[in-house]
């Protein structure tokens, strides 16, 4: 973390895999869009299917 700070990082992220998935949120922003897109649907079925049964 005394590095992110001597290095002036604007976000700073302590698990390997969050830097990995920010880097590639801001990279490839339509790509990340259309995976929540993806996952948004799939979390309203699960909620629609839980509901009805």
């Amino acid at each position: 973390m005394t590095d992110a700070f001597a290095e002036e990082r604007f976000l700073i992220v302590t698990d390997p895999i969050a830097q990995d998935w920010m880097e590639f949120k801001t990279n490839e922003p339509e790509k990340w869009l259309r995976g929540m897109r993806k996952l948004q649907v799939r979390l309203e079925q699960a909620g629609e299917a839980g509901a009805e049964g």
